[in-house]
């Protein structure tokens, strides 16, 4: 049995989007998806909330296919804890606001469309994020990531190459890839990753998850919650989603936002659409289809409203993961630590 020491755990309400290739002696471990998709006229953001928690000898590679060239930035994870307290819901009694550089930094890379043999595959630029290496994979040969992701020291799973070949079919030939190289001793780390990229409508490329074997930390099944944050002209939804959130943004609104918010604020203007919605999946099977996101029938505002019993930061997924999970994850350590000396 490989003991805590030997485990790279990309965890909680966070690992978000994409899938996860572990290095030797690593497992992964995954709990749910946190995420932000800004949209407006052809052009995608795409904010991701990652958390590691590593062990000293853990290496993971993360893929994530795009339809276009994307550039690449350091997102922080403010914008996550202030999407929390903007959305959380609330009871009928309390008051809350409203509701009436990328790889191609050093200009070395245009996005211009480049000349290729029958088969082509570049690295496009490389850049350093909290936690990350990152670059942009360009290719139109699944098993040429396979080989890049061996030559990394990371072992693919075959359906993973069975859906990188399915997104590059549909002409999705770029993929952001992010290695992880954890240092010595355990540390609990959150990463924003922000994505640009063209698109003629808004996605969020779900189905390539589907390859990651998601279990709890006893090796049960777990269930994958995913909460999308959206920025749009339009309240937005997708099949099968929980409205959390609709509020159709005003000046006054804004502005009010800006004062406690700065973060989020420098992401809305008026007129702006932010959309809150959720979704459980109960296995990685479940994820057969990337999110296709969708202008709603209505433009109705709305704010999720709990009874006093069930109030307290209930969905507010991003804040209990920030404050209360590193707690857990110290309470768990010291419990194998016992156990095992138990056991001596």
């Amino acid at each position: 049995m490989k003991t805590p020491t030997a485990l790279l755990v990309l965890l909680a309400l966070a690992w978000s989007d994409g899938v996860i290739v572990p290095g030797p002696n690593s497992e992964i471990y995954s709990g749910g998806q946190v995420a932000l998709v800004k949209y407006h006229d052809g052009v995608e953001q795409l904010h991701f909330f990652v958390v590691l928690n590593s062990g000293s000898s853990g290496r993971a590679a993360w893929l994530i296919p795009l339809p276009s060239a994307p550039t690449v930035q350091d997102g922080g994870v403010l914008i996550f804890e202030e999407l929390s307290r903007l959305s959380v819901p609330v009871r009928q009694d309390y008051g809350y606001y409203g509701c009436e550089e990328g790889l191609d930094c050093d200009g070395s890379y245009s996005g211009a469309e480049l000349e290729y043999a029958d088969e082509y595959f570049e690295l496009i630029g490389q850049r350093q994020l909290a936690g990350l290496t990152a670059v942009v994979i360009h290719t139109n040969n699944a098993d040429s990531i396979k080989a890049w992701l061996t030559n990394n020291g990371y072992t693919t799973p075959a359906d993973a190459i069975a859906l990188f070949g399915e997104y590059i079919a549909k002409d999705w030939t770029y993929f952001f890839a992010a290695k992880i190289d954890s240092a010595a001793g355990y540390y609990y780390h959150a990463v924003g990753v922000k994505l640009t990229f063209a698109t003629s409508e808004p996605i969020y490329p779900m189905r390539i998850s589907s390859s990651n074997s998601y279990r709890n930390y006893y090796g049960g099944p777990l269930s994958i919650p995913l909460f999308l944050y959206v920025i749009a002209d339009n309240k937005m939804i997708f099949d099968d989603a929980q409205l959390k959130y609709a509020n159709d943004l005003n000046g006054d609104e804004v502005s009010k936002i800006g004062v406690d918010m700065p973060v989020l604020r420098s992401l809305l203007a008026p007129g702006d659409f932010l959309t809150k919605l959720a979704k459980e999946y109960g296995s990685a099977a479940e994820m057969s289809q990337d999110i296709m996101l969708r202008p709603a029938p209505d433009n109705d505002e709305y704010r999720e409203l709990l009874g006093e019993g069930n109030y307290y930061y209930y969905g507010n997924a991003t804040l209990w993961l920030i404050v209360l999970y590193p707690c857990y994850l110290a309470y768990r350590r010291v419990r194998r630590l016992l156990s095992r000396k138990r056991r001596s």
